[in-house]
């Protein structure tokens, strides 16, 4: 019922300046720019321990954007430019314009903000005195995915929502960490030590 109404006032909006500028910048916090900035950041600064984190942060946005592409398919809502928010085609929408993906033409959840959540979620979690900063940044993205036509409102949660609880569960139980640690023992050298217990003692130490 909010839908609607809210994504037209959010669009509607003068705001001065070049804020809308730095809100389609904002809203790239969780994509592949930022996803290699912060890599060489943690990458240049950080022990080798905080470093692997990486692999759990990763394998979190691999499993989120899958299935984020799995239910726009399934629910077939179209995003703003293609129709009103109560339009759920379900998986078996044709497309009339092939040149369009699911990707661009489904709406729900946002990927976006999905994205950006597994960023918040690695901040929070790896490096709490900062942890406002990646709130901070995942809300801006939500308003600027509405504010910007790309999304209805209840887009926006639902995304948040998916990439939260992924993150959470990859990041805190050092997934991508213990599965290369599988890997590794299994076929290079069985011998080695596990990498996870330093990177969860060094997670301790943040």
């Amino acid at each position: 019922l909010v839908d609607e109404p809210l994504s037209t006032v959010l669009r509607a909006v003068t705001l001065p300046g070049d804020v809308d500028q730095e809100l389609r910048f904002f809203q790239q916090f969780g994509q592949m720019g930022s996803i290699l900035l912060l890599t060489v950041l943690v990458w240049c600064l950080q022990p080798p321990a905080i470093r692997r984190t990486l692999l759990d942060f990763g394998l979190a946005v691999v499993i989120t954007s899958i299935l984020a592409l799995v239910i726009k398919i399934l629910t077939g809502r179209v995003r703003p430019a293609f129709g009103s928010p109560n339009e759920f085609l379900g998986p078996w929408w044709i497309q009339e314009n092939l040149a369009v993906t699911w990707s661009q033409s489904g709406s729900m959840p946002s990927s976006h903000v999905a994205a950006g959540a597994v960023m918040s979620t690695w901040l929070w979690i790896v490096f709490p005195k900062i942890r406002w900063v990646g709130v901070v940044l995942l809300m801006l993205v939500g308003v600027a995915r509405v504010r910007f036509g790309s999304h209805w409102p209840s887009d926006v949660p639902l995304g948040a929502t998916l990439g939260i609880v992924i993150a959470w569960f990859c990041i805190n139980r050092l997934l991508g960490t213990r599965l290369l640690d599988l890997i590794w023992r299994t076929f290079v050298d069985r011998k080695a030590s596990p990498a996870w217990p330093d990177v969860a003692a060094a997670m301790q130490e943040q």
